[in-house]
C-alpha cells in the first residue's frame, strides 16, 4: 500500500523532474508484476490449502446427493490443482527459448 502511495506521488514529481521517470518505472514495474505474481501465488497456494482441507474431511456416508456432488467437485479442484502447474512448467520448459521474446 505504501509503495502505491509512493507511485501515485512520483506521477506528478517525474512529469516536473524528468530525472524521477527512470524510478517511477521501476517502482511501476515491481508494484505490477511483483505484486501481480505474489496475489495469483497467494490465491494458488490458498486454493491448494482448502482443496486438501476439503479432501481431509470428506464424508460419503451422509444420504444428501448435494454432499456428494462437493466431494466430486473437491476431487476435481485438488487434481487441476496438483496438473495445472506441471502442464504450465512443460510448456514454458518447450518454449525456453521463446522467453528472450518481448511478447512471449
Amino acid at each position: 500500500m505504501g509503495l502505491t502511495l509512493v507511485y501515485l506521488g512520483l506521477i506528478p514529481l517525474s512529469e516536473k523532474y524528468k530525472k524521477l521517470g527512470p524510478h517511477r518505472d521501476k517502482l511501476m514495474h515491481l508494484i505490477m508484476a511483483n505484486g501481480t505474481i505474489r496475489l495469483f501465488m497467494e490465491g494458488y497456494l490458498e486454493l491448494c490449502l482448502f482443496s486438501m482441507l476439503n479432501i481431509k474431511e470428506m464424508r460419503w456416508d451422509l444420504p444428501f446427493p448435494v454432499i456428494e456432488a462437493s466431494n466430486m467437485l473437491a476431487i476435481m479442484v485438488h487434481m487441476a490443482v496438483l496438473i495445472v502447474p506441471l502442464i504450465l512448467f512443460g510448456y514454458y520448459h518447450k518454449h525456453l527459448g521463446l522467453w528472450d521474446n518481448k511478447d512471449f
